[in-house]
């Protein structure tokens, strides 16, 4: 079964938002599951404001890409949104902290944030 994940992709000033655990040993993009019959814009809306307490503005569709998520030992599309949001990112729930980096410290990421999303980035002059 391909289960699929939605990715908030928040980007100011060349740096990325990227949330991470309690022990903050690896970092993630916002986002999560896509619940059954929710759209991608009302799962994005409802992981932001569980997440990070912030509100969804607005979205555009970036990439998506087929993995394997080692958490859950499935197969997954991932579907990466540009997003605009309003108030300021406060970790909630199972998320530790959230920070801003730049293509010159990017930390270490989960899984195909490292491989797929922020090579993209990159080349597309992002960070």
């Amino acid at each position: 079964m391909l289960a699929n994940r939605i990715s908030a992709v928040i980007i100011q000033d060349k740096k990325i938002l990227l949330v991470t655990d309690k022990e903050k040993k690896v970092y993630w993009t916002p986002g999560g599951k896509v619940d059954e019959g929710e759209t991608h814009e009302e799962a994005l809306k409802r992981e932001l404001s569980e997440e990070l307490k912030i509100n969804l503005v607005s979205t555009r569709e970036y990439i998506n890409y087929k993995t394997f998520n080692e958490v859950y030992k499935q197969k997954q599309e991932v579907y990466c949104y540009f997003v605009k949001h309003g108030g300021t990112p406060i970790p909630s729930q199972e998320i530790g902290g959230c920070d801003w980096f730049s293509r010159d410290n990017l930390p270490k990421m989960r899984y195909t944030i490292e491989t797929i999303l922020i090579p993209k980035l990159l080349e597309d002059g992002l960070l």
